[in-house]
């Protein structure tokens, strides 16, 4: 920049006006001064060494340096010593011509501290080339940020998904040996009474044979809770490799088999119409629809045959924009599970997905009422959601939406998924 205001000076004392090709240079220069001085980044112009010889004025808020004590250094100079192998093969890449080269790396501030840096190198290429070729490379541009605080955030992230995983390990070590320990008492309860029954049934009048079958029932109620419980524990902690295309419609298909028993029980009927595909934890899905259609049936109008229509769709997410959906979804599966059952009222919508919450009316049916929240939980771990309607003595009718396939960010991909 200098040198064309010199060659002006020259050309005025010499009595001549500046060529154009002077001018042009002027021109380009004074466009870049200013371009170079009002940015926040910390600009560059380096020579094919790689010296420094121009820096603009950002200098001294990045790194506390005057520009001019960064004219006539390496870059190097002042980069972490475990960063300058990886900067010195960026600046190499860029000397070759290699565009929007970027590298992260730790810089000494004039403090003596270091700060993460990102840094972008671009090649300056001669104006003409002496072949058919690209023009020489004379120079290249760099572009250095400060991204201190967005490492530290990552790594503090990073910290907290790694004990996030400890902790979920730990979970389902603690859940499988407390089901383990839970369910052995339950079990000796079980094998206790039935024995009392077969051999002392004539010992005991019926009053007691009443207090015998109140023992069986509770214990079987309460292994079945240890066996929820458990389940719902595990929904989190498998990570997102189980995940690959599924068939819809034949886990739904394998739902209704597995609940024959209760569909032919009730005198029901279980209707699947077509189902798309998606990327899906397929164990899950089956445990998914499982759920929902056996709650379905369970949850009959007495003297009325349940009848439930599975269906679903897909859609662009942009059709859901309400939906919390994982970040980065672009499509989703609308399934949606429907009955003529016995329903509820719709203030209990946030009392139906927690754990263990069973609705006035719902307490002389058999379960946990641990399978809606095991429903939500599949949802949310596939970056979906779960919505439910209904009316009392109507029916209900449960949405689910989920990506079609796994996004590449967003809570779908939550640490425990990692573990």
């Amino acid at each position: 920049m200098s040198r064309a205001a010199s060659r002006e000076a020259a050309g005025e004392a010499a009595g001549s006006p500046a060529s154009p090709t002077d001018e042009a240079l002027r021109q380009s220069e004074e466009r870049f001064r200013l371009l170079a001085e009002n940015v926040s980044d910390l600009v560059c112009l380096h020579d094919l060494q790689g010296r420094c010889i121009y820096a603009s004025p950002s200098a001294r808020r990045l790194l506390g340096y005057e520009p001019e004590d960064l004219v006539g250094t390496q870059p190097l100079a002042r980069v972490h010593p475990d960063d300058a192998t990886g900067v010195r093969e960026a600046a190499s890449r860029v000397v070759r011509g290699e565009a929007d080269v970027t590298r992260r790396a730790r810089l000494r501030h004039a403090d003596g501290s270091y700060r993460w840096c990102e840094i972008a190198g671009h090649p300056a290429r001669a104006e003409e080339s002496p072949g058919d070729g690209d023009p020489p490379v004379k120079h290249f541009l760099t572009s250095t940020r400060d991204i201190t605080e967005r490492v530290r955030a990552e790594e503090e992230r990073e910290r907290a998904n790694a004990e996030l995983r400890q902790r979920n390990r730990q979970l389902e070590d603690f859940a499988h040996v407390a089901s383990h320990d839970l369910q052995e008492p339950l079990r000796k309860v079980r094998a206790f009474a039935e024995l009392m029954r077969e051999d002392y049934a004539e010992a005991v009048d019926e009053t007691g044979r009443y207090y015998l079958e109140r023992m069986e029932d509770g214990a079987h109620r309460m292994s079945r809770l240890v066996s929820g419980l458990l389940d719902l524990s595990r929904v989190q902690t498998h990570g997102r490799h189980s995940f690959e295309p599924v068939a819809l419609e034949e886990i739904a298909a394998t739902a209704r088999t597995d609940l024959e028993a209760r569909i032919e029980n009730t005198g029901g009927r279980v209707e699947i119409g077509t189902l798309p595909r998606l990327e899906a934890d397929p164990t899950q899905m089956r445990r998914l629809l499982q759920n929902l259609v056996g709650n379905a049936l369970k949850f009959h109008r007495e003297g009325v045959a349940p009848v439930v229509h599975v269906r679903g769709a897909r859609a662009p997410a942009t059709d859901h924009p309400e939906a919390d959906l994982a970040l980065g979804t672009e499509a989703v599966v609308r399934l949606v599970v429907e009955d003529n059952g016995i329903g509820f009222e719709e203030k209990f919508l946030d009392r139906i997905f927690m754990p263990l919450q069973r609705l006035n009316g719902q307490r002389d049916r058999e379960g946990t009422g641990i399978g809606l929240a095991v429903c939500r939980r599949i949802a949310e771990r596939h970056g979906g959601t779960i919505e439910a309607e209904s009316t009392p003595g109507a029916g209900s009718r449960f949405t689910v939406l989920l990506p079609a396939s796994p996004p590449a960010s967003g809570h779908a991909a939550s640490p425990a998924d990692s573990s």
